[in-house]
């Protein structure tokens, strides 16, 4: 994979905190502890992004729940909706690929409105063109 240069804004969770404690996150279980939201069209971000947090972190894979990575996604024969909806109720933060595809995603707004109503942490994370101006659609 190409390297990519990530420029983004990490603006704030949806309860006013500035940051997640990452050490937290219990690196020796299967528990997903972090959702990745994004396009699907911005695939290759999430893919670098995903590296960062295992690599960088230290959060192994089996931890990250991405809908459009074959290990991290959804199991075959499982309902779509549900499995997403179950996903959301148990992780421990959910991180959104902020671009304009994600906007323009009918799922992303829907986990954008269960995160909301989840209270869950949350780390927006804005790519250009998308900039700290236009974080009034997140929350």
């Amino acid at each position: 994979m190409a390297r990519m240069r990530f420029n983004c804004l990490i603006t704030h969770r949806v309860r006013g905190i500035t940051s997640v404690n990452f050490s937290s996150l219990d690196r020796r279980t299967a528990i997903t502890d972090i959702f990745i939201s994004h396009a699907t069209k911005d695939m290759p971000l999430v893919e670098a992004l995903i590296q960062l947090i295992e690599g960088g972190i230290g959060i192994r894979s089996s931890q990250i729940f991405c809908t459009s990575i074959e290990e991290q996604g959804i199991p075959p024969g499982v309902d779509f909706k549900s499995h997403i909806k179950s996903e959301l109720a148990e992780v421990k933060v959910v991180i959104s690929v902020v671009t304009p595809h994600y906007y323009s995603s009918a799922f992303c707004m829907c986990e954008l409105g269960a995160t909301w109503a989840l209270t869950k942490d949350f780390i927006p994370l804005l790519v250009p063109p998308v900039d700290y101006r236009d974080r009034h659609h997140l929350f």
